[in-house]
C-alpha cells in the first residue's frame, strides 16, 4: 500500500495529514461505532446453536464495557439498544421468511418472543404486512 501514489487535491491535504495518514501508516486504528458492534453482536448471537433472550446487560459485558457507558455511546450515536436489537430481529425474520424453512412459530421462539401472536404483532409494525404475507409475496 506504501507504493502505490496517493492522489488528491491540495485542500484535502490537511485533513489527510492529520486523520489518514495515521490510519495508513498503522500508527492508529478507527475504532468501530457502537451501533455497528452492538449490531453484530446480537446478530452473531441470535444466529448462533444459543439463541436466548440478550438482553443490554449481556452486550455490554461482551463488549468490556458498563451498561450506562454502552448507552451513553450510543445515545451520541442517535440511537437505543431498543431500536438496534429490533432492527435486527425484524432484518433476522426477513432473512428466514426469504429463506422459506423456518415456522414462524421457531422464528418467534429464536428471537425471545412469547408466541407466535407477538411475533406477528411485532413484524406487522415494522413491515406493515403479516409474516406469512410476506414469504408468499413473490408467488402473488
Amino acid at each position: 500500500f506504501l507504493r502505490r501514489p496517493v492522489v488528491m487535491r491540495a485542500t484535502d491535504l490537511p485533513r489527510f495529514f492529520r486523520q489518514l495518514l495515521p490510519l495508513t501508516l498503522g500508527a492508529v486504528r478507527a475504532i468501530p461505532d457502537m451501533r455497528t458492534m452492538v449490531t453484530g453482536l446480537i446478530r452473531d448471537y441470535k444466529r448462533g446453536p444459543d439463541y436466548r433472550d440478550i438482553s443490554r446487560a449481556h452486550v455490554a459485558a461482551m463488549l468490556g464495557l458498563s451498561e450506562a457507558t454502552m448507552r451513553r455511546r450510543l445515545e451520541r450515536e442517535g440511537v437505543t439498544f431498543r431500536e438496534i436489537k429490533d432492527a435486527v430481529y425484524n432484518d433476522l425474520a426477513r432473512e428466514w421468511l426469504d429463506e422459506g424453512g423456518v415456522a414462524v412459530g421457531t422464528m418467534a421462539a429464536r428471537l425471545g418472543f412469547r408466541d407466535a401472536f407477538a411475533f406477528r404483532r411485532f413484524f406487522v409494525r415494522r413491515n406493515a404486512v403479516p409474516p406469512t404475507a410476506y414469504r408468499n409475496r413473490e408467488s402473488v
